[in-house]
């Protein structure tokens, strides 16, 4: 079906610039280690909970007003 081979290149062009974005902004962060922790801390929640992402978003923005 051509409208699902479209839809699925869709994807993954977007996933490939989500990810090179992520790489962009982890290159341009000071070497901070609260940066980092954060950074960290995401990755693992994203990875091992069933968090929704704008939840762990919103969390990072609040921390980042916090310090």
């Amino acid at each position: 079906n051509l409208v699902s081979h479209f839809l699925r290149g869709v994807r993954l062009t977007a996933a490939a610039l989500f990810a090179m974005t992520a790489i962009t902004q982890i290159m341009a962060l000071p070497a901070d280690p609260a940066v980092y922790g954060v950074a960290a801390l995401s990755a693992l929640l994203l990875l091992s909970k069933k968090i929704p992402a704008p939840l762990i978003v919103a969390a990072a923005a609040a921390a980042g007003f916090l310090m």
